[in-house]
C-alpha cells in the first residue's frame, strides 16, 4: 500500500481508474520489503528492551541484521522515487527548497548512527528510540515528496471537499 501510495494511484475526478494489478510493480513490492524490514528491527528491539539479558543477547545480532536491511531499503527507496518521478525529484533537488529538506536526510544518518551504536553497546532501549526515529524520518520524508496530495500526484488535499 506504501509502495502504491507513493508512486501515484490513477484516478478519474475522485474515483480509482486503474487496473486490478497496478498496484503490483516492482517498487511497491520494494516498499513493502522496507517495510517488513522496519517492523522487523522495531520488533527485535522491542524484545531486547523485554526479555532478560541472556535471552535479549541474540536479539542485538538479529536487530543489527535488519537495521542495515533497513537502512539499504531506505536507500533504495529514496533514491527510486526521485529517479522515477519529476515531481519528486524538481521537490528535493531544486533550490532553495532542497536546502531545507536535506534536513531529512541527515536526520536518517544521525538516526542510523546512533542505532548502529546503541545496538553495538547493547543499549536496547536507545536502539528502539532510534529506530523509532528511523522510522518516522522516513515517513516525513515520503510525505515531503507527496505533499500536497492525498492519493499522491491524482488528487490534492484542496481538492477534496466533503459532499
Amino acid at each position: 500500500m506504501l509502495g502504491a501510495m507513493l508512486q501515484g494511484i490513477e484516478i478519474s475526478g475522485r474515483s480509482y481508474a486503474g487496473g486490478w494489478f497496478d498496484w503490483l510493480t516492482p517498487f511497491t513490492l520494494f516498499c513493502g520489503l522496507a517495510t517488513v524490514c522496519a517492523y522487523v528491527l522495531l520488533g527485535a528491539c522491542w524484545l531486547i528492551i523485554k526479555l532478560p539479558e541472556e535471552l535479549a543477547s541474540r536479539y542485538y545480532t538479529i536487530a543489527k541484521r535488519w537495521a542495515l536491511a533497513l537502512v539499504m531499503t531506505i536507500l533504495v527507496v529514496s533514491a527510486w522515487l526521485p529517479l522515477h518521478n519529476p515531481i519528486v525529484s524538481e521537490r528535493w533537488f531544486s533550490f532553495p527548497n532542497s536546502v531545507l529538506y536535506y534536513a531529512l536526510p541527515i536526520l536518517a544518518v544521525f538516526c542510523s548512527w546512533q542505532l548502529f551504536s546503541s545496538l553495538k553497546l547493547h543499549r536496547g532501549v536507545r536502539a528502539y528510540l532510534f529506530a523509532m526515529g528511523l522510522f518516522l524520518v522516513s515517513a516525513m520524508g515520503f510525505a515531503v515528496s507527496t505533499f500536497p496530495f492525498l492519493v499522491p500526484f491524482a488528487l490534492t488535499y484542496q481538492q477534496v471537499t466533503c459532499t
